[in-house]
């Protein structure tokens, strides 16, 4: 006896229950689940024999604006076009996953870095030229990419995914819609998992990693002015004494949290040293704030009690706040700086023209210091449209009664040029690199037995 049964229909809803558990069900991609576990494959196959992969990570930099814009239906129309750019951009064999509401995952099978960034680039030009369009509008947006190489020596699939997410992170923070493969991982492929270990530990900016270094800033015209002037510049020491530049480091503490505990190591620090250059001596001593800092707690009650602590005078203390922390946290922003400049403190607008986004926000706050970014002077004297935008620049800081501050300044070619336009003052190494802040101290006494 013989019993049949058609089971094609079960075997069809088995079927996509297993591709459902598995896929994004907007996007047809695989989810975050079936990411992890082909990452995981990949990871422990690359041990095995000499091939190489890249991870990659990316962030939409505008979505939240058009779902908060036109609602959640124009979003995911708008994320359902973007695969498909997607899915020309890159091969049949690499993995596309959907992470998150806004965030992908890309694995490129038997791919080195160099050809990885120039898919990805090619990916972002395609967007960059893609019009959505919902309903009566339209609109563009684009992306930030992150990209770790997937080697012999990478770290389990845990740590490549904070390397990738923090690379991204650096994309975005740098502007944006760029790629940042991060980080030189043939220089150094254990730099990067020390920088997350200590970010990640809370007494790592106790543990004798931090330094503190001193760049001076000095007049270029009227010799009346500010002698003794110096940024106060963050280091970080890796494993092995190996000196992290603050472009490494800076982006992985604000990524997960750290950076306003650091900001505050940093004030207490500084306010300590200058207790011992003395009464006599009239410093003023730059101190950078990060964006992620200044909403956090009450940061003028901190400054102010340090002041009183070290019995250092406020006006000798000038805060650099950068475009994007400025025009983030506009009351916060605000509310701090008049605070702290009714106790006599000073305040600069650091890297100003990088993004030009708070040109209508100057007049709103009483910023002192108008430091030009360092991009637009490196090339003053070869490059015409750079030398129009710091000679505009400088104008307007004039004409709003701002001190102007010059950065990168390479040669005497470039300071002839900032003087004769009116630059106030220069920094960069033609005057003198960064060097530890206790020296500040030591050359207070070179001066006085020369004397």
């Amino acid at each position: 006896v013989v019993q049949a049964q058609d089971i094609t229909e079960e075997k069809g809803i088995k079927k996509k229950l297993v591709f459902h558990a598995s896929h994004d069900e907007l996007t047809g991609l695989v989810n975050r689940r079936e990411f992890q576990i082909r990452l995981e494959r990949i990871v422990t196959s690359v041990t095995d024999r000499d091939a190489q992969h890249v991870l990659c990570y990316v962030d939409l930099d505008n979505f939240k604006v058009v779902n908060d814009t036109f609602g959640h239906a124009a979003g995911d129309a708008m994320l359902s076009q973007i695969v498909e750019l997607m899915r020309d951009c890159f091969r049949d064999q690499d993995t596309l996953a959907r992470l998150g509401g806004d965030e992908f995952g890309i694995i490129l099978e038997n791919c080195d870095i160099a050809d990885a960034v120039e898919r990805c680039t090619v990916f972002i030009k395609t967007l960059n030229n893609k019009k959505f369009d919902w309903k009566d509008h339209s609109f563009r947006i684009c992306a930030s990419v992150g990209l770790v190489t997937i080697s012999g020596e990478s770290a389990d699939t845990g740590e490549l995914m904070k390397q990738v997410d923090l690379a991204c992170y650096t994309a975005k923070d740098l502007g944006g819609n760029q790629v940042y493969a991060f980080p030189d991982q043939a220089a150094d492929p254990t730099q990067y998992s020390d920088i997350i270990r200590a970010v990640h530990c809370v007494d790592a900016f106790y543990d004798d990693r931090l330094r503190l270094y001193a760049q001076p800033i000095v007049p270029l015209n009227d010799s009346g002015r500010e002698r003794t002037w110096y940024e106060i510049l963050l280091r970080f020491v890796a494993n092995e004494g190996r000196v992290v530049s603050p472009h490494l480091f800076i982006p992985a503490a604000e990524r997960y949290g750290q950076m306003a505990a650091i900001d505050r190591w940093v004030i207490d620090k500084v306010l300590k040293e200058y207790q011992a250059f003395g009464e006599d001596r009239e410093v003023r001593l730059s101190i950078n704030l990060s964006g992620t800092t200044i909403p956090s707690g009450d940061l003028c009650g901190y400054i102010s009690s340090k002041f009183d602590e070290y019995d250092v005078p406020a006006n000798r203390i000038c805060f650099e706040l950068t475009e994007t922390a400025t025009v983030t946290n506009v009351s916060q922003v605000l509310d701090l700086m008049n605070r702290l400049k009714k106790q006599g403190c000073r305040f600069a607008l650091d890297d100003f023209g990088s993004g030009l986004s708070s040109f209508k926000y100057l007049k709103q706050f009483p910023f002192d210091f108008l430091k030009i970014d360092g991009s637009l002077i490196h090339e003053i004297a070869e490059d015409s449209n750079d030398y129009a935008m710091v000679r505009a620049i400088q104008q307007l800081t004039a004409s709003l009664g701002l001190v102007c501050v010059a950065e990168w300044i390479c040669n005497e070619n470039v300071a002839e040029l900032l003087k004769a336009l009116g630059v106030e003052y220069g920094q960069g190494f033609i005057y003198g690199k960064p060097f530890p802040i206790e020296n500040i101290k030591h050359s207070f006494q070179s001066q006085a037995q020369d004397s």
